[in-house]
């Protein structure tokens, strides 16, 4: 069985979050996506609409995913993928300043065991709210 991990806020999901679920899941048998914890999106963006464990709920809602995690460590470390028995960390970016810290976030780990997915443009948490915003 291969096992594939992810992670993210996921504050307010849109499709976007929906295909970079799919993808993942594509990759193998099982997803376990971690959801950020509320201080660590405070300190990179801002305040999250919703809280950790509501974040959860959606996202443990969606069909691709078949596991949630608290409170995942940023640093996806050797350890802690074989500590979980996973296979593959996946990660989007929507440009080269995002994918450099996602990629130094993995940097322990061997080449293989990460994939970058394709990121949907034109839709995103933050044109959400500065749209709505405008309303």
């Amino acid at each position: 069985m291969i096992k594939v991990y992810a992670k993210g806020v996921f504050d307010i999901l849109h499709y976007g979050h929906i295909n970079f679920f799919k993808l993942a899941k594509g990759l193998g048998d099982w997803l376990t996506v971690g959801v950020t914890p509320d201080e660590r999106v405070i300190s990179m963006k801002r305040q999250p609409l919703f809280d950790g464990q509501e974040r959860a709920i959606v996202v443990e809602s969606i069909r691709y995913v078949d596991q949630v995690l608290l409170d995942g460590p940023r640093e996806i470390t050797l350890d802690f993928m074989r500590e979980h028995n996973f296979d593959l960390y996946v990660f989007g970016s929507k440009n080269h300043d995002e994918r450099e810290v996602r990629l130094y976030d993995c940097r322990d780990l061997p080449s293989d065991m990460i994939l970058e997915i394709p990121y949907t443009h034109g839709v995103s948490t933050t044109e959400i709210i500065n749209t709505s915003k405008k309303y």
